[in-house]
């Protein structure tokens, strides 16, 4: 039987008001991101070594069966009595080393490559004892002394987790979670829950690519009329409803016609590798939102498509994505991606990937099946154009 109490406060790792100094977390906060090592991350805090290492080493098993872990440790450098930091067997994780000369990367039989920016791809990282981030915490006070120094160290609400034999320590806050320290099933599902409740705080924004220069069509794809208005018209209404925000991503020398004046409109600041241009204009301009992103050659697409890439959207990964039913490879062109799919596509690139789909296909993405099998099928030439065309028009006669 355990001792659990739980707030009456609806959100668990909301920011507290806490008297910290605001430029410390500032200063270990890296730029353009809220976040240290992952948007999902969480810092398991606890001044015994051995209660700590069973801890992290036994929820990190519980949470790997559902999803792709990481493992944030700070290896302290073997000191003058070759005395070495406690070693961790976290096979389940992909674990980052911080070390005194850099930082090193452990892989295991998740296919993760071998650089830092391999963490990013995780669901969620737990951050071993890292009080000077600025990051939400499970603070395990096995003296029972969770006191105002010790909450203080941390920006935001801790969870408390205390020995099973005792009651509520003397110092304690209402909006805070207390845990017993052996019930990692419950500790387990309050991390779960954290990462429903942050993955539906991130905006989802809307894009649309009009940027290629539609030589096999030799005409504008974004202005062909398929549905009683233009394409980029058409994309941009099924947006509308889903959306925080909806922008239109054009070339640089581009003119937007026949759009719709609450649009704004990208223009590429990449030249010439394509619709990865576009995705990373809009990552850049805006850091912290996701982006559901559409091409404009698709006319196809329909209401249930999309309202069924989002319900089944995993926030957690780099992107979420429809498998083709010609391939079974990812549709880059109409999937959400989001903020930290910025460091993934920013990585092949600088190898000389330009190919949206190659960086799907090599990443830890949600992949959906097609309910709609014709809903991405694009059209490029002047002759796919007026098939297309007959079959929508008979399509709209029948009803």
């Amino acid at each position: 039987m355990t001792n659990d109490h739980l707030p009456s406060t609806n959100s668990l790792f909301a920011p507290s008001t806490s008297t910290k100094s605001e430029k410390t977390c500032r200063q270990n906060r890296p730029k353009r991101k809220n976040y240290c090592f992952n948007p999902f991350e969480i810092v398991i805090h606890c001044s015994d070594k051995n209660l700590r290492k069973t801890v992290i080493v036994t929820l990190i098993s519980v949470l790997s069966k559902t999803k792709k872990v990481g493992f944030v440790q700070r290896l302290n450098a073997i000191d003058n009595t070759n005395k070495e930091s406690i070693k961790y067997d976290v096979n389940a994780a992909v674990s980052l080393i911080l070390t005194d000369c850099g930082l090193s990367i452990r892989t295991n039989t998740l296919d993760f490559s071998n650089s830092p920016e391999s963490i990013l791809q995780c669901e969620l990282v737990i951050v071993e004892d890292q009080a000077a981030y600025d990051i939400p915490a499970i603070v395990f006070a096995q003296d029972l002394s969770l006191d105002k120094k010790l909450a203080q160290k941390f920006r935001y609400p801790v969870v408390a987790c205390f020995d099973t034999q005792t009651s509520l320590p003397a110092y304690h806050d209402d909006s805070i979670p207390y845990y017993s320290s052996d019930n990692i099933v419950g500790i387990a599902k309050l991390i779960e829950n954290y990462l429903i409740e942050k993955s539906a705080s991130v905006p989802l924004n809307g894009l649309v690519l009009i940027g290629g220069k539609s030589t096999r069509m030799q005409k504008d794809k974004a202005s062909l009329n398929y549905h009683g208005k233009s394409q980029v018209e058409f994309c941009v209404e099924l947006l509308s409803t889903r959306c925080d925000k909806i922008f239109v991503s054009s070339r640089e020398d581009q003119r937007l016609e026949k759009c719709p004046t609450d649009v704004s409109q990208l223009r590429d600041q990449f030249v010439d590798i394509g619709p990865l241009g576009g995705i990373l204009t809009a990552l850049i301009n805006y850091p912290e939102v996701a982006w559901l992103v559409l091409a404009c050659d698709m006319p196809f697409l329909n209401d249930g498509t999309l309202s069924y890439l989002i319900k089944n959207r995993n926030s957690q990964k780099m992107a979420t994505a429809f498998l083709s039913v010609s391939d079974g490879l990812p549709e880059p062109l109409c999937a959400i991606y989001e903020p930290k799919s910025i460091h993934r596509l920013m990585h092949f690139l600088s190898m000389g990937y330009k190919c949206p789909r190659k960086i799907l296909m090599n990443s830890c993405i949600e992949r959906l099946t097609q309910e709609d099998s014709p809903a991405l099928s694009n059209v490029n030439y002047p002759e796919e154009y007026q098939v297309a065309l007959e079959v929508i028009n008979r399509g709209t006669s029948k009803h």
